[in-house]
């Protein structure tokens, strides 16, 4: 009777330890436990107000809060009218929406020009290019001794380059050129009378020219009658030669 008493009290005690110990593993696992309690006023980054997923909002117009630039987006949102939740959204930047270059600068055949454009949204944004220098036009006839090719001679006019307007002239024979000056004509010192119809002399640049007389209008040495012809005389003016012309009766 006195064992069984023992064994009995040896019993109680080992039931009580299993439960002291699985008290104290409960406590533990509480402790260490995650808040899971979720509720709270915050929404997320885009909505505030009533967390109402159950509403069947009623949103306002979309009002604009910042607007977007060129290079920066904006935000807007709106409200729901029954249960004032707030929703926001991002307004993507406009970009810049450029004008047509218009030239600032002509470019010339000396120096470089400028073109410019300006963004629309904002007139302070400005995007510039420069244009390239442009070829030389040899199209100005300047008689100048800077641009004399060849001087004038019996036979040729003076030859001059064509000048660019900065004033640089091409050279050489492909070179855009002019001429200028009086019809070429040789310089004879002095005709002599060949025959009644030509004369003969030297020129400066050592030709020898043969051309017919030149005569002049004619002098009236006679004047003319019913009954008598009349007489012109022609002297040419280069070698002194006359002759006589018949001037017919009058009627």
């Amino acid at each position: 009777m006195k064992r069984t008493r023992i064994l009995l009290s040896c019993l109680l005690c080992l039931v009580a330890l299993v439960f002291a110990l699985s008290c104290l593993s409960s406590c533990g696992k509480k402790d260490n436990a995650p808040d899971t309690d979720t509720s709270s006023d915050t929404v997320d980054e885009t909505e505030s107000g009533e967390n109402n997923d159950s509403c069947d909002h009623t949103w306002s117009e979309w009002a604009k809060v910042k607007a977007a630039t060129c290079t920066e987006g904006g935000t807007q949102e709106r409200v729901c009218s029954k249960c004032q939740k707030l929703e926001q959204s991002v307004i993507a930047p406009l970009g810049h929406d450029w004008s047509a270059w218009e030239t600032v600068t002509p470019a010339t055949c000396q120096t470089e020009g400028v073109q410019s454009r300006v963004c629309s949204h904002n007139d302070t944004h400005v995007e510039s290019k420069k244009i390239e220098k442009t070829a030389h036009i040899f199209d100005r006839e300047i008689v100048k001794d800077t641009y004399l090719k060849t001087a004038a001679t019996c036979t040729a006019k003076a030859v001059y380059f064509k000048s660019c307007a900065c004033g640089l002239h091409e050279s050489g024979d492909a070179a855009a050129t002019f001429t200028y000056g009086p019809e070429p004509t040789h310089n004879v010192g002095g005709w002599i009378r060949v025959d009644n119809e030509t004369h003969k002399g030297s020129c400066s640049c050592g030709e020898t020219l043969t051309e017919p007389h030149r005569w002049d209008d004619g002098l009236v040495t006679k004047e003319p009658t019913h009954t008598q012809s009349g007489k012109t005389l022609y002297t040419c003016t280069d070698c002194g030669r006359t002759k006589d012309e018949v001037i017919e009766k009058s009627s």
